[in-house]
């Protein structure tokens, strides 16, 4: 009982450090792009602020959009040729 406690204490603890990760990043690309967006020379507030949010929003979700596409390009290329998948670390190293 004692270790499967610890187990399940174990697991928590990484979800919530996954879950940490995965927001810590959305407030660095928010952080980003409000920069870019004030350097830019649009004050927070404006419409041409909001659209340049908007902009750098759209940007980063066509960038990865083609970054998987790329990967199962890959992927179907090396099925292709029978090379076995590998398993990919749950971690991205």
């Amino acid at each position: 009982m004692g270790r499967f406690l610890v187990g399940l204490l174990m697991l928590g603890a990484i979800v919530t450090g996954c879950a940490t990760g995965d927001k810590n990043s959305a407030m660095q690309a928010q952080a980003q792009d409000d920069q870019a967006c004030q350097i830019s020379g649009t004050p927070p507030g404006t419409e041409a602020y909001a659209e340049c949010r908007a902009r750098l929003v759209q940007q980063r979700a066509s960038s990865q959009t083609q970054a998987q596409e790329a990967k199962q390009r890959d992927i179907d290329a090396k099925m292709q040729l029978g090379v076995p998948p590998t398993q990919q670390s749950p971690y991205g190293r």
